[in-house]
């Protein structure tokens, strides 16, 4: 997460109205967590959930110690519920609160993304911030973007920080989804670009990567 999509999920958490929730699906150690509690306004909590320790999801057997401890140092342990468990166990179990703000970074292929969308956004209020990272440079992401936002009357696509899309619970006009969907469907260039420097590192190309102005050691995020 770079510092310019940090200030915007900070800004988005910050615009959650009294007595909603802030949701992210996808914690690992926490560095998101501590920036969606200290942006939340009071009255606002924040359910953290995430596996932690399961392997699948990048996690180890030290993964919820390390996530903890890093709350416990920001000093925002206590405003952070967690579930330790994938979204889709935590849907069942989850006591429909309304959603002020919903941060998405959970597992990228298109299943998981899928339930990720349908499972919590119907909880967003209006006016709610959708974020969903890894978009338009992750496969199963972007599927599930195109899916279920690309023609959506009731998400307003706001723009992206590089692989950070940002979407508004409003009810559109069929104007405005046009409009939406035309933006939505520009970022795709974007995604060509992120696909073809991902072939390029797995190969070892290193002119690719130049030629399209990659010059991060890790795939464009």
């Amino acid at each position: 997460m770079t510092r310019e999509q940090g200030l915007a999920l900070f800004r988005a958490a910050q615009a959650a109205l009294p007595g909603t929730r802030l949701v992210e699906i996808g914690s690992h150690h926490g560095r998101s967590t501590v920036l969606l509690a200290k942006a939340a306004p009071a009255g606002v909590s924040v359910l953290a959930v995430d596996p932690y320790e399961d392997v699948r999801w990048g996690g180890g057997t030290s993964a919820f110690d390390i996530f903890r401890g890093n709350l416990n140092r920001a000093g925002v342990a206590e405003r952070v519920e967690v579930f330790r468990g994938t979204s889709e166990q935590a849907l069942p179990q989850y006591d429909k609160r309304p959603i002020g703000m919903l941060y998405i970074d959970g597992a990228h292929d298109l299943k998981s993304v899928l339930i990720d969308i349908d499972g919590w956004e119907p909880y967003a209020v209006e006016g709610a911030v959708v974020a969903i990272h890894d978009a338009f440079s992750s496969t199963g992401v972007t599927r599930a973007i195109l899916r279920r936002h690309l023609f959506s009357r009731s998400f307003r696509y706001l723009g992206s920080v590089r692989s950070l899309a940002l979407f508004r619970r409003e009810d559109l006009s069929a104007a405005s989804a046009t409009m939406s969907a035309f933006w939505i469907a520009c970022r795709l260039m974007y995604f060509a670009r992120n696909a073809a420097v991902k072939v390029a590192r797995r190969q070892g190309w290193k002119w690719p990567q130049r030629a399209l102005l990659h010059v991060d050691a890790a795939d464009p995020y």
